[in-house]
């Protein structure tokens, strides 16, 4: 699919750092909907509980930080270009009819402020029925520790890994060239290059051994020259969440 991604005047696209707080508000809305007196309520968010949350000292600007993720989701709007024949004839030609949707619909401040300490976030309803679905599994496969990241280039790594790796624990090889077209064909090669060594090294012990990045492995493959030629990438099968599915 080709998706155009725009935000209202003065608010910035919502970018993949601020998927931990849309993490954050599906994990709690899966809570909260369980009763089902609630299901046709707003979803009601304590500031300060939701900053501790995502792995933050709820200080001030912690939590001015997490409200400005939470507001990029509202108001950051999708719209989809164009999609394959086999995706719409999978997902259904009705799925393919909306002019742009928003995961977040509105958000209400209860205890108003610079800052509000509490507010009302009214999810998409085609994203709440997928939270809500009990065959939808993706929420509990989040991994906590990924609130604590702070490299937007190891978040783009995970997600990828949980969309093209996902739960194979067998090395499998990918070439520079196949691994930015799949991952980042935005990026300049030297740029994608630069940024998959970076996280080649995080992913390394202090003695060289590897370990896992958020639950895969990040191999270098070079050629007899010593050239770097590509990468091998699994998951880990001692990793809880890939034990679990």
């Amino acid at each position: 699919m080709r998706i155009k991604v725009s935000a209202q005047d003065g608010y910035a696209i919502a970018g993949i750092m601020d998927t931990k707080a849309l993490i954050g508000l599906c994990t709690y809305a899966r809570t909260y909907y369980a009763d089902p007196a609630k299901q046709d309520r707003p979803l009601v968010i304590d500031l300060t509980d939701f900053t501790s949350y995502l792995c933050l000292t709820p200080s001030g600007g912690n939590k001015r930080h997490v409200w400005k993720m939470v507001r990029a989701w509202e108001k950051t709007g999708f719209q989809i270009i164009a999609a394959d024949d086999a995706i719409r004839r999978f997902y259904g030609q009705e799925a393919f009819t909306l002019d742009e949707f928003r995961f977040i619909t509105r958000i209400k401040t209860l205890l108003s402020g610079k800052t509000p300490e509490r507010f009302a976030v009214t999810l998409d309803k085609g994203l709440l029925d997928r939270i809500l679905d009990p065959e939808s599994r993706f929420l509990s496969a989040i991994h906590q520790d990924l609130m604590l990241e702070t490299s937007s280039a190891r978040m783009l790594f995970y997600f990828w890994c949980r969309r093209a790796v996902q739960y194979r624990t067998l090395p499998s090889h990918w070439n520079l060239r196949h691994l930015r077209r799949e991952m980042a064909p935005y990026m300049y090669p030297s740029v994608f290059d630069s940024m998959l060594r970076k996280i080649a090294s995080h992913a390394r012990n202090a003695d060289g051994s590897l370990k896992p990045l958020h639950g895969y492995y990040l191999q270098s493959v070079y050629d007899p020259n010593n050239h770097l030629t590509g990468y091998e990438i699994w998951a880990d099968k001692r990793d809880r969440l890939i034990k679990a599915y």
